[in-house]
């Protein structure tokens, strides 16, 4: 299984996001079900990745075993706190600054103050995403 997940990534990828904007054009309310699949689905394909790695690693001969289950609990608990970082932060901290950012520019812009807002909420949502990536990073390095 996992041979043709590497294979096909891609394909598997791009068809996710055109089933992801299908539903959401044609049926609304399956999009939170739909974001709670494509995350688990994304977690367990990374998790099954890193037991994999490590599993060669071990049969190889490069690592112990006992160093192979604790760099697996260790590789797997920064995964979901890395998860969990890009969702959360991600996702509500950079919606609302998005839409302060959005809201203070659109009202000082008042002509094209409904596209400068939008170019400021992009630009607010990509600084929280640096700021997760950036803590994220650093938490991996450790």
């Amino acid at each position: 299984m996992l041979p043709f997940l590497k294979r096909h990534s891609l394909l598997l990828s791009t068809l996710l996001l055109i089933t992801i904007f299908l539903v959401s054009l044609f049926l609304p309310s399956a999009i939170p079900a739909l974001g709670v699949i494509c995350f688990l689905f994304t977690l367990t394909i990374a998790i099954a990745f890193i037991v994999e790695k490590l599993k060669s690693a071990h049969l190889q001969g490069d690592i112990t075993r006992e160093s192979m289950r604790r760099k697996i609990a260790r590789d797997i608990f920064i995964l979901v706190i890395t998860l969990v970082l890009a969702v959360l932060l991600g996702g509500i901290v950079s919606q609302l600054a998005a839409s302060y950012a959005g809201a203070y520019v659109e009202v000082r812009w008042r002509g094209v103050g409904m596209i400068v807002g939008f170019v400021a909420a992009i630009l607010a949502s990509f600084a929280v995403g640096f700021i997760v990536r950036w803590g994220v990073g650093k938490l991996s390095r450790e």
